[in-house]
């Protein structure tokens, strides 16, 4: 049951290119560098969030790369029509995730068209420098009752796919880390005493440009449960990647990620102020990683040079698990200042 806990790592190859800026918005690396670190990727102001939901319930979308895109899979794979998200105006969603939506509401929030209005339904935020999002897949009957088995449900408000031509190798000139850091908060998380489970973190997908082999490092920051996994497992449920995954609790004592100074640590309670988040993965854990890859899965060839592995994609979003169909769990979240950066 535990690797269900953590499928948030497969949204990275089934939810392709969210986050790069459209072509009035900052585009990746097109910030000046200094000696001390590269950008990969900064947030961008979103001014008008229809340009960053995905309308395509057919997944044609998710195969986008270098813009973003905000996206709901479970939601996405039971919704059909060409209204696939629509403005929210009649509520506020600074409500529930505790950042003021921008005006007018009519380009600051989109829900599902399904959710016919529903207050607190699953739905995405434009609030200044901010972005935000509610999961709450409990308010979609219909869809749940099209679902079976144990029912999973993304939500990322930060993801993002580098096309070929622009992927980055982190650690090519003995470079030093690949670093992630925001800005998140969390007011809401309520499970209204049923068996759901929320949980949020980041994570980067990696790949061996030598064997082309992929796998995922995360980082958890918060789990409604109180603790995390730890360790390496196969993202192997149905229609899965099959690949490797690697997460890790963010904290002093992570097992295979580097906190960064004056971080947050992981936490199992809802939070209502901004709280500062950063996480490197340094030579020496990349280091870590590949060795105990090779050891446990030795039928993932993996090269021994870290020169050979690009970033492919990078995401922090909120996932759900509903054990059952009578079961309940809506997350609220708000995320602001999140960098991508490489340290020489």
């Amino acid at each position: 049951m535990k690797k269900r806990m953590y499928v948030l790592f497969k949204g990275l190859i089934l939810l392709t290119g969210i986050l790069f800026a459209c072509q009035k918005e900052k585009q990746p690396n097109d910030k000046p560098e200094t000696p001390e670190v590269r950008v990969l990727f900064e947030q961008p102001i979103v001014t008008n969030l229809e340009n960053y939901v995905s309308k395509d319930p057919n997944m044609v979308a998710y195969q986008l790369e270098d813009r973003m895109l905000m996206t709901a899979y479970s939601l996405h794979r039971y919704t059909s029509g060409e209204h696939y998200f629509f403005p929210i105006t009649a509520w506020d969603m600074g409500e529930f995730t505790g950042v003021a939506s921008s005006l007018p509401f009519l380009h600051s929030q989109f829900s599902i068209s399904t959710a016919n209005g529903r207050k607190g339904a699953t739905a995405f935020q434009a609030a200044g420098d901010a972005v935000g999002a509610i999961n709450a897949p409990h308010l979609f009957p219909d869809i749940i009752e099209q679902m079976s088995g144990t029912l999973i449900f993304p939500v990322h408000p930060l993801h993002a796919t580098f096309s070929q031509s622009k992927r980055i190798r982190p650690f090519a000139d003995n470079r030093k880390s690949l670093n992630m850091s925001f800005e998140a908060k969390m007011p809401i998380a309520n499970g209204y005493g049923t068996n759901g489970i929320g949980y949020l973190g980041p994570n980067f997908t990696l790949r061996d440009v030598v064997h082309g082999t992929v796998f995922y490092i995360g980082a958890q920051i918060w789990d409604s449960r109180g603790t995390a996994h730890e360790g390496l497992m196969v993202d192997d449920c149905d229609k899965c990647s099959g690949n490797v995954m690697v997460p890790t609790i963010l904290s002093s004592s992570s097992r295979y990620i580097t906190q960064m100074e004056n971080s947050g640590s992981f936490r199992g309670n809802a939070w209502s102020d901004f709280q500062y988040f950063g996480w490197s993965i340094t030579r020496e854990d990349m280091t870590k990683i590949i060795k105990e890859i090779k050891e446990n899965y030795p039928d993932r060839p993996l090269s021994d040079n870290l020169g050979n592995y690009e970033v492919v994609s990078f995401l922090l979003g909120t996932e759900i698990v509903l054990p059952t169909k009578s079961d309940k769990y809506v997350m609220a979240t708000a995320i602001k200042n999140f960098k991508v950066t490489i340290t020489p």
